[in-house]
């Protein structure tokens, strides 16, 4: 008789656990589904996701869940329509615009996706990963000025720590406002700390550049070197790898670099002049005059007065 109050008693306790909602919450749910995205496990989270938003239509942070999941499957109309919707649902919800922003930065909109990072911090001031993500899209628009105070609203928010690639996008935007010093000691911070990160080849590519304008040419030619090593090897490594040669009168290793920027891009004018200046150092006359007059014809000026020098 006991046994069997006992089991009535257990059915009338799941019952009402059931009445009340109490199997997963929608966030520990939507916790799930963002799990198997974050695996990289895209097909499941869709299906995961198709089933919650079922469950609860008007969920937005189910409409994000799956465009996240979407995004990552390379389905980019589908996660557009996904976060839009879920926009439509939640038009205050910060972290729906700044997840279509990236999107549209992906997808190269960088107008757009400015927008939708403009649009996440007025709504949420202290959203550090919109300044984080803002600031990136202001570099490749050209706006570096804004990029710094971006970098600068989030050093503000959370300290430059937080974000280890803070300090290469630094140096990235100071270099192309002409602050190279700044630029050297942003990129020389973030490669004290960067080990094997994604962006170790560019920062040394971009910290060479940039040592190049401080006529430090010995350690730019050495960060060339270290780009090139590092998976960087295109006709601006090689190209800036032989100017340094160049103006440190290495003038047969300077040939032999632009020789190897030609061969990726014979088209390149300035690579063709500078081919140009190692034949005439070298007291190869007739080759430099054919160099400077292939750059000539490839859109390079003459100012130096290069044909003139060597041709007549």
């Amino acid at each position: 008789m006991k046994a069997l109050v006992h089991i009535i008693l257990l059915l009338t306790t799941v019952l009402a656990m059931t009445l009340q909602g109490c199997g997963p919450s929608l966030t520990a749910r939507v916790e799930e589904g963002l799990n198997l995205t974050e695996k990289k496990n895209y097909p499941a989270a869709i299906d995961y996701f198709n089933q919650l938003i079922k469950d609860h239509p008007k969920a937005a942070e189910a409409w994000n869940g799956r465009g996240l999941a979407r995004k990552g499957a390379g389905d980019v109309e589908g996660a557009f329509d996904d976060y839009n919707q879920a926009i439509q649902l939640d038009p205050n919800g910060a972290y729906l615009f700044n997840n279509r922003g990236t999107l549209r930065w992906a997808n190269g909109d960088l107008p757009a996706a400015i927008k939708d990072f403009d649009t996440t911090l007025s709504l949420n001031p202290n959203y550090d990963l919109a300044y984080f993500n803002r600031a990136q899209v202001k570099i490749l628009s050209g706006d570096h000025a804004g990029a710094l105070r971006d970098l600068d609203s989030l050093k503000t928010l959370v300290g430059e720590e937080q974000y280890p690639d803070y300090f290469f996008h630094r140096g990235y935007a100071e270099g192309a406002l002409n602050l190279f010093e700044a630029a050297d000691a942003n990129f020389t911070r973030y490669l004290a700390k960067a080990g094997n990160a994604p962006l170790v080849g560019r920062a040394y590519g971009q910290r060479g550049m940039n040592r190049l304008n401080l006529q430090l040419y010995d350690s730019a030619f050495v960060d060339l070197q270290r780009a090139e090593s590092k998976g960087q090897r295109d006709k601006d490594i090689l190209y800036y790898q032989g100017y340094a040669l160049s103006a440190l009168g290495r003038w047969e290793e300077a040939l032999t670099a632009t020789m190897k920027t030609l061969e990726l891009d014979p088209s390149f004018p300035h690579a063709r002049w500078g081919l140009g200046r190692c034949y005439e150092e070298l007291g190869k006359r007739e080759e430099a005059c054919q160099a400077y007059r292939d750059a000539v014809a490839l859109g390079h000026n003459d100012t130096e007065g290069g044909i003139r020098r060597v041709c007549n």
